[in-house]
C-alpha cells in the first residue's frame, strides 16, 4: 500500500512540474504529459502501474464525463441538437465501421478487433481545440457544436465499445441483438440519469451549503454510474444526462453563485488530475521500441481515423444543410475533421481492456500512437489552420483594440481610486493634481486611438455591438434566474422568459456574418 501511495504522489508531482513547465514552452499540456511518461518509461524511474478495468471505468470515467457535461449549456445544445445528435450517433457509427474496415484491410486485424479499435478511437477529446477557439474568438455556435458533438460522441462510442468488447470476449454476435442492446442501454441510461439527477436537484434546493452541495454532486456522479451499471444499462449515458441536468436545471433552481464556483472548480480540478494520471500512466506502459515496431499499424490507424471522420462529417453535414435554417459552412466541416483530436478517453478505454483480450498489446500501442499524432499534428496546427480559414476574429487590429480597451478600463479604475484616496486625505492636493493630469492625458490618448480604429474598421464596431447586446441578454437571463430563486417568478414564467432570451441570443449569433 505504501508503494502505491508513493507512486501516486510521484505522478502528481510530475504532473504539477509539467503544468508549470508548459507555461514557458509552446506545447499543449497533454503532449508534455505523454512525452513525460515516455521518458519515465525509458529511464525506468517508476515501475509499470497496472490499472484494472474496474478502476479505469468506475473511478476515472465518471469524473471525465461529469466534468464535461456540467459545463454544457443546454440552450446551445438545443439550438443545434439536430446537427449534434446526427454526428454523435450516425457519425460515430459511420466512423466506427470505416475505421474498422481500414484497420482490417490495411492493419491486418481481425474484423471484431478492428471494430473494437474503431470504437475506442472515435471518442473525441477537443479540450485543447476549445481552448484555442476561446483564445482566437471562434464563433460561439461552432464552439457549441464541437463541444456538444464531442460529449454525445463519447457516450455513443463507449456504449459501442462495451457491446463490441462483449462480442470479442464471448465470441457470440447477432446484429439484431446488438441493435436492441444498444437502444436498451442508451435509453435505460438516459432514464436513470434523468430520475437520479432530478432527485438530487430537489435535494439541492433544500440546502444552502456549498460544501454539502459539492458532496452531493460527487455522490451523484458516481452513484448514477453504479446504479445504471447494476441495472445493465449505460452508466456513461446516465452520468452525461445527470451532468447536463445539474449544469442547467440545477444551476437555475438550486445553486447560488458561490456554490456554482465551488462545484465547477472542484470538478475542473478532478478532471485535471485524472487526465494527468491517464496520460502519464499510459506513457509508462509504452516503450519507444514498441512504437517503432508497430509503426506500420499506427500509420494505418491514423489513415483510418481520418477516413472515418471524412466519410462521416462531409456527407452528413451536406444532408443536414438541406433542412437547416442555419447551415453548416464548409469551413466548419474542415474544422470538425481536422479538430478530431483524441485524448484521455480513448486511452482510458484501451487501458480498461482485460488482460486476456486478443491483440491487447497491439491495440494499446496503436491507440497511443494515434492519440500522440492527433495531439502533435492537428493539435499543434489548429491555430494557424483557423487563421488560414479566417475563422479567427482576433486579427491584428482586433488584438490592438483589445489591448487599448484593457488599458482604458485600468486607467478609469486608477482615476476612480485616485479620487477616493484624495478624498480620504492620503494625497496632498499637489500630488493629486499631478497624477490626475498624467492619467487623464493618457486616457484621452487611448480613447482617441480607440476611435481611430473604430473608424477604420467598421466590422469591429459591428462585432462590439453584437458582443454588448449578447452580454446584456446574458445579464437578463441571470436576473430572471435570481428572481425565480427568490420566489418572485414561478418556474413556468422563468422558463418561458429564459427560453425567449436564449432564442434572442441564438438569433443574434446567426446575424453575425462570421457565424
Amino acid at each position: 500500500m505504501h508503494h502505491e501511495v508513493e507512486t501516486l504522489l510521484t505522478l502528481l508531482l510530475i504532473a504539477t512540474s509539467v503544468a508549470i513547465l508548459v507555461r514557458y514552452i509552446q506545447l499543449p499540456y497533454t503532449v508534455m504529459l505523454v512525452l513525460g511518461g515516455l521518458v519515465l518509461g525509458v529511464l525506468h524511474y517508476l515501475p509499470e502501474v497496472e490499472m484494472t478495468p474496474e478502476i479505469v471505468m468506475t473511478i476515472f470515467l465518471p469524473i471525465l464525463l461529469f466534468e464535461a457535461s456540467i459545463n454544457i449549456e443546454y440552450s446551445h445544445l438545443r439550438a443545434d441538437m439536430k446537427s449534434i445528435l446526427t454526428m454523435a450517433v450516425f457519425g460515430v457509427v459511420i466512423s466506427l465501421f470505416v475505421t474498422g474496415g481500414v484497420m482490417h484491410w490495411l492493419g491486418g486485424m481481425p474484423w471484431m478487433i478492428a471494430l473494437l479499435f474503431g470504437s475506442m478511437i472515435v471518442a473525441t477529446d477537443p479540450v485543447s481545440v476549445l481552448s484555442i477557439f476561446k483564445k482566437l474568438g471562434v464563433p460561439h455556435r461552432l464552439t457549441a457544436i464541437v463541444e456538444g458533438e464531442s460529449l454525445f460522441n463519447d457516450g455513443t462510442a463507449i456504449v459501442a465499445f462495451q457491446i463490441i468488447l462483449a462480442v470479442v470476449v464471448t465470441g457470440h454476435f447477432s446484429a439484431m441483438e446488438g441493435l436492441q442492446k444498444f437502444l436498451l442501454v442508451c435509453l435505460g441510461g438516459l432514464a436513470v440519469g434523468l430520475v437520479i439527477a432530478y432527485g438530487a436537484i430537489v435535494l439541492l434546493e433544500k440546502i444552502d451549503d456549498h460544501l454539502l452541495e459539492l458532496m452531493i454532486t460527487t455522490v451523484l456522479a458516481y452513484g448514477t454510474y453504479l446504479v445504471a451499471e447494476s441495472l445493465h444499462v449505460s452508466g456513461v449515458i446516465a452520468v452525461v444526462t445527470a451532468g447536463i441536468m445539474v449544469g442547467n436545471m440545477g444551476w437555475e433552481r438550486a445553486m447560488t453563485p458561490t456554490t456554482r464556483v465551488a462545484v465547477l472548480t472542484f470538478w475542473e480540478y478532478a478532471a485535471f488530475v485524472i487526465n494527468s494520471l491517464i496520460f502519464l500512466l499510459i506513457g509508462l506502459q509504452i516503450h519507444l521500441n514498441e512504437l517503432l515496431h508497430f509503426a506500420p499499424i499506427i500509420g494505418a490507424g491514423i489513415l483510418a481515423l481520418f477516413a472515418g471522420r471524412i466519410l462521416a462529417i462531409y456527407p452528413l453535414a451536406w444532408i443536414l444543410n438541406l433542412g437547416l435554417k442555419a447551415r453548416l459552412p464548409m469551413k466548419w466541416m474542415h474544422i470538425l475533421v481536422w479538430g478530431n483530436l483524441k485524448g484521455a478517453l480513448s486511452m482510458a478505454l484501451v487501458m480498461s481492456l482485460p488482460a486476456d483480450v486478443p491483440y491487447r498489446k497491439e491495440l494499446l500501442v496503436t491507440i497511443f500512437g494515434v492519440v500522440l499524432f492527433s495531439l502533435l499534428g492537428p493539435g499543434l496546427s489548429m491555430n494557424p489552420f483557423l487563421k488560414i480559414l479566417k475563422l479567427s476574429k482576433k486579427e491584428s487590429f482586433a488584438e490592438q483594440f483589445e489591448l487599448l480597451q484593457g488599458e482604458l478600463v485600468a486607467l478609469r479604475s486608477a482615476l476612480a481610486e485616485l479620487e477616493l484616496m484624495h478624498g480620504a486625505g492620503k494625497f496632498s492636493k499637489m500630488i493629486y493634481e499631478e497624477q490626475k493630469v498624467k492619467y487623464s492625458l493618457r486616457l484621452e490618448e487611448v480613447e482617441r486611438d480607440i476611435g481611430m480604429i473604430q473608424q477604420e474598421e467598421p466590422k469591429l464596431v459591428h462585432l462590439q455591438s453584437l458582443s454588448a447586446e449578447r452580454h446584456l441578454l446574458v445579464t437578463q437571463k441571470s436576473s430572471v434566474r435570481d428572481a425565480f430563486r427568490n420566489g418572485i417568478l414561478s418556474e413556468s414564467s422563468s422558463q418561458a422568459l429564459i427560453h425567449g432570451i436564449n432564442r434572442k441570443i441564438y438569433d443574434l449569433e446567426l446575424s453575425d456574418p462570421d457565424h
